[in-house]
């Protein structure tokens, strides 16, 4: 949550106490438990929504940088020995097609990374029979399969997290305007007939009604992006 809206709730959560704390003040007037009871809901809300929100991501990057090494480790050995068929082969073509380091494949964005990681497996694929030599069996080339399929899934949990993270900023804004709504056209004129009736009730309701910056860290972008 930015430090704008952690403040706001702060203040939420100040009014929230000091009418509970008050309630036999403001029995008197029907009405009040009733639209402190909407306040409340929308509070607990707030703390739903945000827990959602932090939680959509959660584990998914650590998941995607574990599948993409697994990935491309399997597809540098490969590629390697693509590459000294081709030298024993006098094949250039192959030569060309196992030039690729994990520390080549590493740099790669997700959308080089995929088709680069397919065409040494293809090539692994075409070539086999003469790669058998070389210790890559049937089952190498199948796992590979597997870990771009294991990889690509991962790629699409996140981007899918993504989007439910930011859906879930949308809806907890909203939230924040139910509960502005609640005290700026309801609560807070219902306190205005304890300004002469009790005066320092009145004043404690204003002073927990003020926003102050209680921030202590630098606000950070609500969405990064990972970088891929």
């Amino acid at each position: 949550m930015r430090d704008t809206l952690e403040n706001k709730y702060t203040m939420y959560r100040a009014v929230e106490t000091l009418l509970d704390d008050n309630a036999a003040k403001t029995a008197s007037i029907p009405i009040f438990a009733t639209r402190l009871t909407e306040f409340k809901d929308v509070l607990l809300q707030i703390v739903d929504k945000e827990d959602n929100r932090n939680t959509a991501t959660l584990g998914m990057t650590a998941d995607k940088r574990a599948k993409r090494s697994a990935m491309i480790e399997d597809a540098a050995v490969l590629a390697a020995k693509i590459r000294t068929l081709g030298f024993d082969t006098k094949d250039e073509r192959l030569i060309q097609m196992g030039d690729f380091k994990r520390s080549d494949l590493d740099k790669m964005r997700d959308t080089q990374l995929l088709p680069t990681v397919l065409g040494i497996k293809n090539e692994a694929d075409a070539n086999s029979a003469s790669l058998v030599p070389y210790g890559v069996t049937p089952v190498i080339i199948t796992d590979l399969d597997s870990k771009m399929t294991d990889y690509n899934a991962a790629l699409g949990s996140k981007e899918s997290s993504f989007s439910v993270k930011g859906a879930a900023y949308t809806a907890l804004l909203g939230l924040f305007d139910s509960a502005d709504d609640i005290l700026k056209n309801k609560l807070d004129n219902l306190m205005e007939g304890f300004k002469t009736s009790d005066n320092e009730f009145y004043n404690q309701y204003k002073i927990a009604r003020e926003i102050h910056d209680l921030g202590v860290r630098h606000e950070q972008p609500e969405e990064p992006v990972e970088p891929s």
